[in-house]
């Protein structure tokens, strides 16, 4: 993931992955038969970290009011703050796939919407339609949301 991290999934090559990981070439393409392989590797190791994150610490809220605040907060600290935790997304979610198969940014989308349903009802949908697109603009935008207008937009939405 380092290497999507630092140079983009453009970058992401088997001589690349090997050159990070000090292995040898051979190494990589003996555990990786297929960059997709290696790409979707990435994309669960992605998911899996930002879904216990999220579930961990949606799990603490009691209340409604709680969890859009737990889930500001999430929001506001991954998008603006942490470059690797919104670089990767926006890389996976870029990922030119092959006709018929899964895009690899949707098992991401489906465990966060799970992780939302324990507070919010039908508004979940929404509220992971404004992770993904907060994901995308604060990555690529100009300004970022501060944690309060990020709550806002999720009292407005649920």
């Amino acid at each position: 993931m380092q290497v999507i991290t630092e140079q983009g999934l453009a970058a992401l090559t088997y001589r690349n992955v090997a050159a990070q990981a000090q292995v040898s070439l051979g190494t990589v393409t003996y555990y990786f038969n297929t960059m997709e392989e290696l790409v979707s590797t990435a994309q669960n190791r992605l998911t899996d970290t930002i879904t216990k994150t999220y579930m961990n610490a949606m799990l603490q809220a009691s209340n409604k009011a709680e969890a859009q605040q737990t889930l500001a907060k999430l929001l506001s600290n991954n998008n603006c703050n942490d470059s690797d935790a919104s670089t990767i997304p926006v890389e996976i979610y870029n990922y030119s796939r092959l006709p018929g198969e899964t895009h690899p940014a949707q098992p991401w989308l489906v465990k966060i919407q799970q992780t939302l349903e324990r507070h919010f009802d039908e508004e979940s949908s929404d509220l992971s339609i404004i992770i993904a697109g907060l994901t995308l603009h604060n990555r690529l935008g100009n300004s970022t949301f501060s944690k309060s207008e990020i709550l806002e937009l999720i009292k407005r939405n649920s």
